[in-house]
This record gives structure tokens, C-alpha cells and sequence, in this order.
């Protein structure tokens, strides 16, 4: 499927993983809750709630499965995590990053 632009492309990806009323987790630099201008939760009702990787945007396994929310009657329910393989700097251009550690992302899959 073609989009025109990486933002389209985003959205798509996080619709159709994460139901409305439901969140995804993500690095706090992470794209798509710094430059997205809230069009997840805006269009579709996702919530989102990041973590801080203290400016590296490299994962840790034990704070993302911390922050995980399991079916909790009313309470929303984290549906997906989002980790970016060259997760946004502090820097203008939020260019730049690090390459996730295989054994990080084998944790969260295992």
C-alpha cells in the first residue's frame, strides 16, 4: 500500500495494531508522539504514554514491561509498544539516534 507521506504511513501502522480506547507505549522522543500532533488519539482515540530513556531513545525491557496495563475492567489497556530503531534525539531537527540492542527487543517479543 502506498501513502504519501510518513505520517499516513504512522497512523496506519498504529490503527491497525492498537484498538480506539486503548494505548501504545513509546520512548518520549519517539516520532510518533513528538511531530504527529496528537492525530492517533485526535482521529482515532488511542491514548499513548511514553517512557524516558534519558535522551539516549534506546529501550530498557524492565521499564517498558513496568509500564504495561493489562485488561483492568474500565481501565485502559496498553495494546502496543512502539520502539524506533533510530529513536529521535534532543536535537531541531530531532535527526540522528542509536540502533536498538537485538537482545532488548528479544525480551519484549520472548
Amino acid at each position: 500500500m502506498f501513502v504519501p507521506s510518513g505520517t499516513m504511513s504512522n497512523l496506519l501502522g498504529v490503527w491497525l495494531n492498537v484498538p480506539r480506547g486503548q494505548e501504545i507505549l513509546c520512548d518520549e522522543l519517539a516520532h510518533i508522539v513528538r511531530a504527529e500532533h496528537g492525530s492517533h488519539a485526535n482521529l482515532h482515540g488511542i491514548t499513548s504514554r511514553t517512557w524516558s530513556s534519558g535522551g539516549t531513545g534506546l529501550a530498557s525491557a524492565a521499564v517498558i514491561e513496568a509500564l504495561i496495563a493489562p485488561p483492568a475492567g474500565f481501565l485502559v489497556q496498553t495494546a502496543g509498544v512502539e520502539i524506533e530503531n533510530r529513536a529521535r534525539l534532543k536535537r531541531k531537527s530531532l535527526g540522528g539516534g542509536m540502533r536498538q540492542a537485538g537482545e532488548i527487543l528479544g525480551k519484549l517479543l520472548g
